[in-house]
């Protein structure tokens, strides 16, 4: 599974006023979709570098702004090479989620209704009828011959779900 992923720090308000300081953000951008989110950090705008992505100088305060913004990097390179690793869809939002402490697992599509058929074969001959189920089987069936023969994977995140592939 092959996509793009890069990461910039900027700063996002007015650059103009004098000994203003103003918001350091991070844009992260996975094949080609971005996300933003504040780094709860906020800087000089005279003081910063948008090349580098850091702040000029060696003075303490600009040591420890730019060792923060390195934890930050290297806490996104982390969760970049995991969501690698389990080698499964993910966009930039989930990267954003994951450091930000919000993130879930994926619902997966063949998951669900396997769920789904097991709550219904739970209820068969009290709201549900057997033929029921087993028509609830045949599609589950039918959706995982699909995934296989048209994308090659047993399952796919419920969000893929459009209506391209309906």
């Amino acid at each position: 599974m092959s996509h793009s992923f890069s990461q910039l720090f900027y700063l996002k308000g007015k650059h103009k006023e004098k000994d203003v300081k103003v918001p350091i953000y991070l844009r992260l951008t996975v094949n080609g979709q971005r996300s933003e989110l504040s780094v709860s950090r906020k800087v000089d705008p005279q003081k910063w570098s948008a090349r580098t992505g850091k702040m000029k100088g060696t003075n303490l305060e600009a040591n420890e702004l730019n060792q923060y913004l390195d934890t930050v990097r290297s806490r996104i390179n982390k969760i970049h090479l995991q969501l690698v690793e389990d080698n499964k869809p993910f966009t930039s939002s989930d990267m954003k989620n994951l450091y930000l402490g919000k993130g879930g697992k994926l619902k997966m599509l063949i998951e669900l209704f396997d769920e789904h058929n097991q709550q219904t074969k739970k209820l068969i001959g009290i709201e549900f009828a057997l033929v029921t189920y087993k028509r609830y089987q045949t599609t589950r069936n039918h959706i995982a011959e699909f995934l296989k023969s048209e994308f090659g994977k047993s399952d796919i995140p419920v969000r893929d779900v459009d209506l391209k592939f309906i």
